[in-house]
């Protein structure tokens, strides 16, 4: 440290000897050098002014009456308020012994008597510059701290804010859900009573044609029922399981129309597939249609016979195969050029609705099969 940032700093300087001679001396030197100084004649002078006023170092004699200087630096070591203050040892003592009990006491360097003038104004410069540079280093580490602590605060309160509101939103989303799953739950039992009515009707109706029609009519209606009942009992309220749908509607169908469960043996294929609820009422409509013409159209009155289902997805695309072990279509037959309401129903909702394509054959048995584009996973881009 230069001279100039001394005498502007105006460092103050302790100094503790029991001769006259020496203390002024030190001090003499020191003030010329710009240092205030604080002289004491021995060691609890020093400690009692210790009490009032902080030096920035102290140059303590080690043979001193009463008290010598080794227990005056262990005490002032000792002291939180004080035990940082450099201390640098002044003996006539040259031994290593004496300097290591020093060092080991918390001193930083000894000087040693007679006093060589430029020596000790070096030792005593270097010493207080690093002082200042550990004063100035722990104020940046203090104000760093400080500072880190602050920021430690806030980040800890807006963790909190956004916790609550966290908190408040899942809460409110599961208000919604709770919602929305009462919602479906009452289109399910408003559809229920439909389909409750409608058999009703059927019961009371001795025409075959209309029992046709509003057996045909309640199939519809439950399979789109089941959509709702499927999206109250899953945790998703935008998607429904495809394979648990199409064994539920066939489930349903086959306890509608087979009065003898082992006349049909089903073979179901099913991928695990999640669609969306737009995407799943159409389709679900449409095996619908597809798998109540199988059952009463593909085997004669009393044979038995197997209906195989596939469900498959490759390069985002839903293939849906039917497949029946029955007599197949009449000859010169066009699903197209029907004019029942079921294929027309199959091709507007997977044709116009799901944009997607309808293909028949009829080599062996019949063979219906599906494919639309998976609208949910294009969401998920």
């Amino acid at each position: 440290m230069n001279g100039n940032i001394l005498v502007s700093y105006k460092a103050t300087i302790m100094i503790v000897d029991d001769i006259p001679a020496n203390l002024q001396l030190l001090s003499s030197v020191l003030k010329e050098c710009g240092y205030r100084v604080l002289p004491s004649l021995d060691g609890r002078l020093a400690l009692n002014a210790l009490q009032n006023e902080l030096p920035d170092l102290i140059l303590l004699d080690v043979m001193m009456p009463e008290m010598d200087g080794y227990e005056v630096c262990g005490i002032i070591k000792k002291d939180e308020r004080t035990k940082n203050i450099p201390v640098i040892f002044l003996t006539a003592l040259d031994g290593k012994e004496d300097e290591n009990r020093g060092l080991s006491l918390g001193a930083v360097d000894f000087i040693t008597k007679p006093f060589d003038i430029p020596i000790i104004r070096k030792r005593i410069e270097n010493h207080l510059e690093l002082k200042f540079i550990r004063d100035r280093l722990e104020d940046i580490v203090q104000a760093r701290t400080e500072e880190l602590l602050q920021t430690n605060i806030e980040l800890k309160k807006e963790v909190e804010e956004r916790k609550k509101a966290e908190e408040l939103l899942q809460a409110s989303l599961q208000e919604k859900i709770a919602l929305f799953k009462e919602v479906h739950h009452r289109t399910y039992n408003n559809m229920q009573i439909i389909s409750s009515l409608l058999n009703l009707q059927i019961s009371m109706s001795n025409e075959a044609k209309i029992t046709k029609v509003f057996t045909e009519m309640t199939d519809r209606i439950q399979s789109m029922a089941q959509v709702h009942q499927l999206l109250y009992n899953t945790q998703s309220l935008s998607s429904i399981n495809l394979k648990e749908y199409i064994s539920k509607i066939t489930d349903l169908l086959t306890r509608s129309y087979l009065h003898d469960p082992d006349a049909v043996k089903f073979t179901l294929d099913l991928q695990d597939l999640n669609i969306g609820l737009d995407t799943a009422i159409p389709c679900g409509l449409a095996v619908n249609e597809l798998i109540t013409n199988s059952i009463k159209y593909a085997f004669s009155k009393g044979e038995k016979g197997s209906i195989g289902i596939k469900l498959s997805m490759e390069n985002e695309i839903i293939e849906i195969q039917i497949r029946d072990s029955g007599n197949g279509f009449p000859a010169g037959f066009d699903p197209r050029k029907s004019t029942g309401m079921g294929y027309r129903i199959i091709f507007d909702l997977i044709e116009k609705q799901l944009d997607g394509e309808v293909l028949f054959t009829s080599d062996t048995g019949f063979c219906a099969i599906i494919r639309f584009p998976d609208k949910l996973y294009r969401k998920r881009l």
